[in-house]
């Protein structure tokens, strides 16, 4: 894959590639099977009153996969515009508010979201950041390395 061609380009060697790619793809799967768990249990508490943490949970997911598409264009065709980097970040930072945001919701209104499972949605969290953390100091690297542009 070019992605693995890129990380070595940039001076990654064989070994932190293998780690790199374990850690952050288990995160990114984890994190989906959380966020797409929670859906579930939104989806069939028949007794809230709101859509509201549903619809959070739907743009969570959503940008969850979507910042994975654009994780790989940062290795890909346009490595050398700070844009992509810049919707990346942006597109993870939001989710993980969003997330810190209807974890707020759930703890606050116990008693509506008794059907969601707390512990995960606290964990969730938790492994968001630390992904989130792997994956800037991947595009850090890659914007030291390409020396990206504006334009």
């Amino acid at each position: 894959m070019r992605v693995y061609k890129e990380m070595k380009n940039i001076g990654m060697d064989k070994s932190e590639i293998l780690i790199f790619s374990i850690i952050g793809f288990g995160l990114w799967a984890i994190l989906l099977w959380m966020f797409s768990e929670r859906f579930v249990e939104l989806d069939s508490d028949t007794s809230t009153p709101d859509n509201n943490l549903k619809n959070i949970t739907i743009v969570i997911l959503s940008f969850h996969i979507i910042t994975l598409f654009f994780t790989f264009l940062e290795s890909y065709y346009l490595n050398t515009n700070i844009w992509v980097s810049w919707i990346t970040i942006g597109l993870a930072i939001t989710a993980t508010f969003l997330n810190a945001s209807s974890l707020a919701i759930i703890i606050i209104s116990k008693e509506e979201y008794e059907n969601i499972n707390v512990d995960r949605a606290i964990s969730s969290l938790v492994l968001q950041c630390i992904a989130n953390s792997l994956m800037l100091a991947y595009i850090f690297r890659l914007i030291r390395s390409k020396r990206k542009m504006i334009f």
